[in-house]
């Protein structure tokens, strides 16, 4: 167990999880911020990964606080959270035999000081049908992820490769964040 406390700014249960498994003693309290959904999908991460950091930062000055925020990017073009079951089928279904990327950005937050980084990672699709779509749907709830779906989520059954690493394309790159988070560590 790591001995200093982190508070997640976050509602992802994929990020709490990996911080337990690593170690982490965590409190998550979630940001509630307007979260930018468009943009270069580096920007974007960062900013609001930045956004809901230092919202919690501000109340608890004296804690680390990380949050994070996943964009999925295919063809230049931002895959947000699907607001639809149309929406995800459409965007799976265009995403199939393709590699697209995954990054995640982070900050980590203590008092005055900040620290930023971006995970990237490849993620390539098999190529599928509707079928396949749908039973991966009818397992995965696709609308509280980015690009609609989630490795860790009978991903075996879309995807076929991926180069990065594997929790980054969960929503938190740990072996990055444990490096990072070593400049705030007394």
């Amino acid at each position: 167990m790591i001995s200093e406390q982190i508070i997640l700014a976050s509602a992802s249960p994929r990020r709490a999880e990996i911080l337990k498994e690593a170690g982490f003693a965590i409190e998550v309290i979630s940001a509630d911020v307007d979260e930018r959904a468009d943009g270069e999908a580096v920007q974007t991460a960062a900013y609001n990964a930045q956004l809901k950091a230092q919202k919690i930062a501000q109340t608890y000055k004296d804690k680390i606080v990380v949050a994070a925020d996943t964009v999925v990017c295919f063809n230049g073009q931002l895959l947000g959270k699907p607001k639809s079951i149309d929406q995800a089928k459409v965007r799976l279904l265009d995403l199939s035999g393709k590699a697209h990327q995954v990054y995640t950005a982070v900050c980590i937050c203590l008092g005055s000081q900040t620290k930023q980084f971006v995970g990237v990672s490849k993620v390539k699709f098999k190529d599928f049908d509707e079928s396949v779509v749908d039973e991966y749907y009818a397992k995965v709830n696709p609308l509280d992820k980015a690009g609609g779906y989630n490795i860790n989520e009978h991903g075996d059954l879309i995807i076929e490769s991926f180069d990065g690493e594997y929790e980054n394309i969960m929503g938190l790159p740990i072996l990055e964040f444990k490096r990072h988070l070593q400049e705030f560590i007394k």
